[in-house]
């Protein structure tokens, strides 16, 4: 309880800052809860309204939108309505107590304007008539207008110190220079007396200084004007006229504009405001709780109020400790709250405080606080390695064994030729603080020793990286690694391990260890285990088709390689689908074989090749297939006897096709793939034309035996 009370002293200080934003929030409109802590969403909907009087609003598409910083008068975006009148914009880097912004949509020549503080998601909308403003001509510079101000809600008595925080109105005015015309039409702005006040003046959205000025009007272009009325003082206001002059060419002219502010004493007029959200930043975990106190309301009106809860509903994890309602609230003065949240269950607690406020004499209006705030229960981490199933961390060991082959082994390295071949192996893993946490977490990966006798792991382990630290609902990774020692470090150390050949056991060529992951108060082991062998791999039974063959029930060739190192055989593609290029550029080998349609002098003879003739072949000599069966070549350490027994395994090796009678049940074809790195084929079917399948193709069937590794 002790961090939680010294979290309320940091809250108050952010509380002193939430309160500068309740004085402001009246004076936005619409709003929504702000999607992200430093940007605002700005929604601008466009609407006209058919005719005087008519109910009827259609959606304007096309209309311009600027919105600028009210303070600086800086252009913040810029864009124009879609077809359905709206348009969005991503206001950046707001500050926590809002952002002064003045946004202006212009159409058919009539500018309207809208000020507000930004500090939620806000929407707001325009309705513009059918009125469409003449242009200028040359020919006649003189016009009289009238400039009128209203409210939000459209009233043209206009409430003292209204709106909060910003404390003027805005209205605009266009002067378009028609399009038609040869000659720029010079505006000669004069200044303006109180309370009035230019805002903004800019030619075709773009803004120049607020102040009395001469401007260029170019033909087709327009000046607009936004002045604001102040309503510091009470009063009406609606002189003196603000004469523009106009020049253009020889002509001259006066636009006239009569402003006309009424402005009147604070009303005791209680009008349903916008939702507060109070969200505490810190979850709790359940059991404990933490108070907090917001101001909630201030009193702008111009008469005493007095507050009653309605309700107070939903999960029952917010109490109200102060004020005891109903309250009264003087003119000018302020409600703050103080609220207890003590955590009923992990995720979200959310409770709803509805308030009424009663103005004397005066119909009264509403207020709806959200308070919202997480439990968590200090879960411990949670640890997966395939990032779908988690399970939280416990006593039992997590078991692994590492391997780069098939056969769940991993190959011996390779440190005597250039480049060196570093056999590794390794296992990723996921490691999730959930959401259930109370507060970030750092776990810290260690390697231990495992049922090895020896200390062999601390030289071919790793683990990286060796700490995460992870806010809650963040995940992190880490990766178990494993480097095979070089075929003569590996014979001594089982050599070591167990001097007697006849005793020796697969433990004897295993390295074993633990990996520690440690939270704070959670631990985890995995007890990682790799097998080494120096015998290559064998693998599982392969069926290659001709490569770009065309049978009748088979009318689309396939494009078949094979690689070794593979377990299978690899279909190669066009970028844009279908078959790719013939002959083939990627794999090891592949099968050549004309397409299998019955004419006569056509024949479906297989022939084994070397992609690029990147591999070098042959038929193994040494091997007798009158001998030795499919079951010896399974046997892969009396291969490597046979190989090892043979002076000329390395030599004799063309990139010259293997065809019929070589290329035949039973034989076994040799490959280099470079100057150390080799492997064996054995055939197990040879189909020429004839695969036991509906399509008729030609191919082969084998095993292999892959990485044979001989030092040049």
């Amino acid at each position: 309880m002790k961090n939680i009370k010294n979290r309320a002293a940091l809250i108050l200080i952010v509380i002193a800052l939430i309160g500068s934003m309740v004085l402001i929030l009246s004076s936005c409109m619409q709003t929504n809860s702000p999607s992200d802590t430093n940007n605002r969403v700005l929604t601008v909907q466009v609407n006209q309204s058919l005719g005087t009087g008519s109910k009827t609003i259609v959606p304007l598409s096309g209309v311009d939108v600027v919105v600028y910083d009210s303070r600086s008068n800086k252009l913040i975006n810029s864009g124009k309505t879609l077809i359905n009148g709206s348009v969005k914009f991503d206001i950046q880097a707001v500050p926590i107590i809002g952002q002064s912004i003045t946004v202006m949509a212009n159409y058919n020549n009539q500018p309207q304007s809208k000020s507000c503080t930004l500090c939620v998601d806000t929407n707001l909308v325009f309705v513009f008539d059918t009125t469409y403003i003449t242009p200028l001509t040359c020919a006649n510079l003189n016009k009289s207008d009238s400039l009128i101000f209203t409210d939000e809600t459209g009233s043209r008595r206009l409430h003292q110190n209204n709106p909060v925080g910003i404390n003027e109105y805005l209205a605009c005015k266009s002067i378009p220079n028609d399009a038609a015309n040869t000659d720029s039409i010079i505006a000669t702005i004069p200044p303006l007396a109180a309370p009035f006040s230019y805002r903004s003046i800019s030619i075709d959205n773009i803004f120049l200084q607020s102040s009395a000025q001469t401007v260029k009007i170019k033909p087709g272009s327009t000046l607009n004007i936004c002045i604001a009325a102040s309503t510091a003082a009470i009063g009406t206001f609606n002189t003196p006229a603000i004469s523009i002059q106009l020049s253009c060419s020889a002509s001259k002219g006066t636009y006239t504009i009569y402003p006309s502010a009424l402005v009147v004493a604070p009303e005791c007029n209680c009008t349903n405001m916008q939702t507060i959200l109070i969200a505490e930043a810190n979850a709790i975990k359940l059991g404990t709780f933490i108070e907090r106190t917001d101001l909630v309301y201030t009193n702008n009106l111009s008469c005493d109020v007095t507050i009653n809860q309605v309700s107070f509903s939903g999960s029952g994890a917010w109490t109200i400790e102060s004020p005891t309602f109903p309250v009264s609230v003087a003119k000018g003065q302020k409600l703050s709250i103080k609220a207890k949240f003590t955590a009923v269950k992990v995720g979200k607690n959310t409770d709803v405080l509805k308030l009424n406020i009663s103005p004397a004499g005066s119909t009264s209006c509403s207020l709806e606080i959200d308070y919202t705030g997480n439990g968590c229960t200090g879960a411990c981490p949670q640890i997966s390695d395939n990032r779908i199933f988690y399970s939280t961390f416990s006593t039992k060991n997590l078991i692994d064994t590492l391997s780069n082959r098939s056969d769940n082994r991993v190959m011996v390295s390779l440190t005597n030729v250039i480049p060196p071949i570093n056999s590794k192996a390794t296992s990723s893993y996921y490691v999730k603080n959930p959401d259930s946490s109370c507060t970030q977490v750092v776990v810290s990966l260690s390697i231990l020793p495992g049922t090895d006798k020896d200390q062999y792991y601390q030289q071919y382990y790793s683990v990286s990286p060796s700490q995460l630290t992870l806010n809650p609902g963040e995940t992190g990774s880490f990766d178990i690694i494993f480097t095979a020692p070089n075929l003569t470090d590996f014979k001594n150390i089982v050599n070591v391990r167990q001097p007697d050949l006849s005793k020796r056991t697969t433990a004897d060529s295993a390295f074993n260890i633990v990996v520690q992951l440690q939270s704070p108060s959670c631990l985890q082991k995995i007890n990682a285990t790799a097998v080494i062998s120096s015998l290559p791999s064998l693998s599982p039974i392969i069926n290659l088709r001709a490569y770009n063959q065309i049978t009748f029930l088979k009318p689309v060739a396939e494009t078949e390689v094979y690689s070794f190192g593979n377990d299978a055989r690899t279909i190669l593609y066009a970028p844009g689908g279908g078959p790719a290029a013939n002959p083939p550029v990627l794999g090891d080998i592949y099968i050549s074989a004309k397409d299998n349609i019955p004419k006569p002098g056509i024949t479906c003879e297989d022939t084994l090749k070397s992609v690029n003739n990147s591999v070098k072949m042959k038929v193994w000599s040494n091997w007798n297939p009158a001998v030795n069966s499919e079951a010896d070549f399974t046997d892969v350490s009396k291969v490597m006897t046979l190989v090892n027994a043979d002076a000329n395994f390395k030599t004799g090796y063309t990139t010259n096709p293997v065809f019929k009678p070589n290329l035949a049940i039973g034989n076994v074809i040799a490959f280099q793939l470079n100057s150390f790195t080799y492997a064996l084929m054995f055939i197990r079917r040879v189909d020429v034309g004839t695969e036991p399948s509906s399509s008729q193709q030609s191919g082969i069937e084998f095993r292999t035996i892959y990485p044979i590794y001989m030092i040049p």
